[in-house]
């Protein structure tokens, strides 16, 4: 019957986007969610099935609670390669995916990347030399800048893109656009570039623009000073009291004496996620330990990407969940890992197993 009634709707007057407007306000709460469960998957069936010919999709997206599950129903691109080479198509598609990547929660806009490896996504077919690039790469720019303001900065995600999105990366860079220009800076801290080819392409790139000079020069004077910190020596084990803060540890590092700290015990301290900036400017750390700690997704984001050579890690008892713990797989050199009483879930326990074993 909705099928039916949104069918009428569509016909009962020719041309007029108000009545399609006030047909999908009908069939919505003014509340915080939408009272009717199927109206979304009909909607979706309804309008993918008429190729958008008459509905303005940028209409149901007024409605903040819909976008998660229409960016997961349109995540897989469920449609045929003519209709994304169709320039019609691709505007009106264009606003919906705008929309995604506006959104400021992760679960949305991540439905822009592919569904899996060795599928395209949306960000494959909207760069420069992708079937739905009607520009000079504008809208790419744009949803590739929100992407990276937030979880497209993590070197999974970089890690997952390099293949297909490199050139394009160093296209944008070379045109002066500051996010790729900080991004290809980011992938050369964390090393997603194996190859040294590679790795010259992007050092020249950088070197093409002020800013990418003035990124790679900070890039490398920061390693310079991981370096002079391991010349210095310092202990290689370090325990911090129970009632120690971030402030306290801040402290305690900034004298550049702890180059060679091998291992860190920071369990039972009240320390946040907000130490990690400083725990990341240990080059030589191989065990840390946070058990008992308010430490949380937002440091151990920082921690897996930059801490490379870490070997054992204790997050028993912190406040981490699956948003931060789903990064550990690019980790491959712990050996040692407790996650007794986190909030790490079966599945995200089943992807770090897989990737591991």
């Amino acid at each position: 019957m909705f099928v039916q009634d949104y069918i009428y709707t569509l016909f009962c007057k020719d041309e007029d986007a108000d009545v399609v407007r006030e047909f999908v306000k009908s069939v919505h709460s003014p509340g915080a969610a939408c009272p009717h469960p199927r109206v979304l998957p009909n909607l979706v069936a309804v309008v993918l099935s008429a190729v958008y010919s008459t509905f303005d999709q940028s209409d149901n997206l007024q409605f903040e609670d819909w976008r998660p599950s229409l960016s997961k129903l349109l995540q897989p691109i469920p449609f045929t390669k003519e209709a994304l080479k169709n320039e019609t198509f691709v505007l009106y598609i264009i606003a919906v995916i705008k929309a995604f990547a506006d959104d400021e929660r992760c679960k949305v806009h991540q439905s822009i990347l592919p569904v899996r490896k060795g599928k395209d996504g949306w960000i494959d077919i909207i760069c420069p030399g992708g079937v739905s690039c009607f520009d000079d790469g504008q809208f790419f720019s744009h949803v590739m800048s929100r992407l990276l303001n937030c979880c497209g900065r993590r070197k999974k995600t970089l890690l997952d893109l390099k293949d297909s999105m490199l050139g394009p990366f160093m296209l944008l860079a070379l045109r002066g656009e500051s996010s790729f220009i900080q991004t290809l800076s980011f992938m050369l801290e964390v090393e997603v570039p194996q190859d040294e080819n590679e790795k010259l392409q992007i050092i020249s790139t950088l070197e093409s623009t002020e800013e990418g000079k003035a990124c790679y020069e900070a890039l490398c004077q920061k390693r310079a000073k991981f370096r002079e910190m391991k010349e210095k020596g310092g202990p290689t084990v370090l325990t911090l009291a129970s009632k120690s803060t971030d402030d306290d540890l801040a402290r305690l590092l900034k004298s550049d004496s702890f180059g060679n700290l091998q291992s860190l015990n920071l369990a039972f301290t009240h320390v946040t996620s907000a130490c990690a900036e400083y725990l990341v400017q240990l080059p030589a750390l191989l065990h840390l330990n946070l058990q008992s700690t308010r430490f949380g997704d937002k440091g151990l984001l920082m921690v897996a990407e930059k801490l490379h050579n870490l070997e054992s890690l204790n997050l028993c008892e912190t406040l981490v969940t699956d948003d931060g713990l789903s990064s550990l797989v690019i980790m491959s050199s712990l050996r040692s890992l407790n996650l007794n009483s986190t909030r790490l879930s079966p599945t995200t326990y089943e992807k770090l197993r897989v990737s591991w074993f």
